[in-house]
């Protein structure tokens, strides 16, 4: 699945849709490490993020990371907990994936099997016709 990952400008037009700018950088990041993450946490795909990677990352402060983080779990787009990455002892913020991130990632693999033209394309309100 590494080999196929989405780019990110399907996914973050996607989240923008769902959850606003603020939020759809965190969720647009976090999916798209997602793909290629091969770690599991009770049962389903997960990634760990800390705030102050994630803040680096998106040109935020760590607590408005974690802050967004908390947010997009209350939205169910994955569970949080804080266990210890593979080999370490001290906790990371673990994001176990939900259905509604498998979703999102399987709507933006569609929009990115299209073609280029297609998936940037507005869809057709009728509002223009050629006469």
């Amino acid at each position: 699945m590494s080999g196929d990952r989405v780019a990110t400008y399907h996914i973050k037009s996607l989240a923008l849709a769902a959850v606003g700018r603020t939020l759809a950088d965190v969720l647009t990041e976090c999916l798209f490490w997602m793909q290629s993450g091969k770690v599991e946490a009770d049962g389903r795909r997960a990634i760990w993020k800390t705030g102050v990677e994630l803040g680096q990352k998106l040109g935020m402060a760590p607590r408005t990371a974690n802050r967004h983080m908390k947010a997009l779990r209350d939205m169910g787009y994955w569970q949080l907990s804080y266990r210890p990455r593979p080999g370490q002892t001290s906790p990371v913020s673990w994001l176990v994936f939900s259905d509604m991130s498998e979703a999102v990632l399987a709507r933006a693999r569609m929009l990115s099997e299209a073609s280029p033209r297609e998936s940037r394309r507005l869809p057709s309100a009728g509002l223009c016709s050629a006469t």
